[in-house]
């Protein structure tokens, strides 16, 4: 996606909200993979991670 990572977890989120109303495992499965995927290309996440190993 070429959007930035700021509106990507916008997406997400927004992703989450809608397929959440149908709680089939391969659908929600793939929406949180995408956003753990994302989600570690995160600064913010990394120095997180950093802080509490």
């Amino acid at each position: 996606m070429f959007v930035e990572s700021c509106w990507r977890m916008v997406v997400y989120l927004i992703m989450f909200l809608y397929f959440h109303q149908d709680v089939a495992k391969n659908t929600m499965q793939g929406v949180n993979g995408m956003f753990l995927s994302d989600l570690s290309y995160e600064v913010s996440f990394q120095e997180f991670l950093q802080k509490w190993k």
